[in-house]
């Protein structure tokens, strides 16, 4: 049975912070006789969280060491209670972005997405301003360096439409600050 009303996880968190969810009671399934996990999956690779037992609530409570090794990413996860004979009900799934902690990041951290890079790449090189890194880029097995100006607007184009849905799904799932600033580009 899922319980959509009932946050078992959150949209994101930080790798690192302390993960602390719950309590829940789940009528039929009380934490006395029944154990919750959580299946957590990402590129090939699966973590599993289990829930304590507070009465007949489930309390989640994830230590930021344990966090702090989450590669960052987008998980889709599912939660389930189990028995002592082994019967399985899942109660939920979703999704949630592990999140990089800044602060354990070195001095070359770029958080920017792909997109976001390759479109910056694209307009230093229509500006003039291009460093090696941006023009070493390559769009379709062609590098930007040596595009038409035609072509690079094209690009140019497209990648701010990219950028643009990118930064609306971000909105949606309301991951951005209230102080971003947008711009458009004309061309």
């Amino acid at each position: 049975m899922i319980y959509p009303d009932v946050t078992l996880m959150p949209d994101r968190f930080i790798a690192g912070d302390v993960l602390s969810l719950g309590p829940w009671t789940f009528g039929d399934y009380p934490a006395s006789s029944w154990n919750l996990t959580w299946a957590l999956v990402v590129a090939g690779s699966q973590i599993q969280i289990t829930a304590q037992e507070s009465g007949d609530d489930f309390l989640l409570v994830v230590p930021s060491a344990f966090t702090a090794a989450f590669p960052p990413g987008s998980y889709d996860w599912q939660a389930y209670v189990t028995d002592a004979g082994g019967d399985r009900t899942t109660i939920g799934e979703g999704s949630v972005d592990v999140v990089t902690d800044f602060d354990q990041q070195g001095a070359g951290f770029d958080g920017r997405s792909q997109i976001k890079k390759t479109l910056d790449a694209i307009n230093a090189l229509i500006e003039g301003r291009a460093t090696k890194d941006q023009m070493g880029y390559t769009i379709a097995g062609r590098s930007l360096a040596r595009m038409p100006i035609e072509d690079l607007i094209k690009f140019r184009n497209i990648y701010q439409r990219l950028h643009d849905a990118e930064q609306l799904e971000l909105e949606n799932k309301g991951k951005t600050s209230s102080n971003l600033v947008k711009t458009r580009l004309i061309g």
